[in-house]
């Protein structure tokens, strides 16, 4: 089943969102990745969208959508590994509501960033290739 990302295709107005479906399907696309990019004010129409062009939805990328009050997003946006708390809870309160989204899509998965250690802590096992 040939899957194609949204990251291709910028989504930066509802009209964008008919054109992404289109586009998908002319490529002979059967299924979907949500990139991390889609705005918040977006999303209600792309899962309309999504839902009526009968493409699967095959995973998000988190954090999927972007919240409102970010302009720019990144798979990096905040970090599961943070030794800041503040981070840490922002990081899981917005995996969480990815994986609810993908749920919602019926998404086969979920793509995490689950963060970076600091360098050289890591088990000499995991260093050895």
């Amino acid at each position: 089943m040939p899957t194609f990302s949204t990251s291709f295709f910028p989504l930066r107005h509802p009209a964008d969102v008919g054109a992404l479906t289109e586009a998908l399907k002319t490529m002979g696309a059967d299924a979907v990745e949500l990139e991390y990019r889609i705005p918040a004010a977006l999303w209600g129409p792309v899962k309309d969208a999504l839902r009526q062009s009968g493409l699967a939805v095959d995973s998000l990328h988190n954090f999927c959508p972007l919240p409102s009050e970010f302009r720019r997003g990144s798979g990096d946006l905040f970090s599961l590994a943070s030794l800041d708390r503040e981070e840490r809870t922002a990081a899981v309160r917005l995996t969480l509501q990815t994986i609810e989204q993908a749920n919602d899509l019926e998404a086969r998965g979920v793509v995490l960033h689950c963060g970076r250690g600091p360098p050289g802590r890591w088990p000499a096992r995991w260093s050895q290739a």
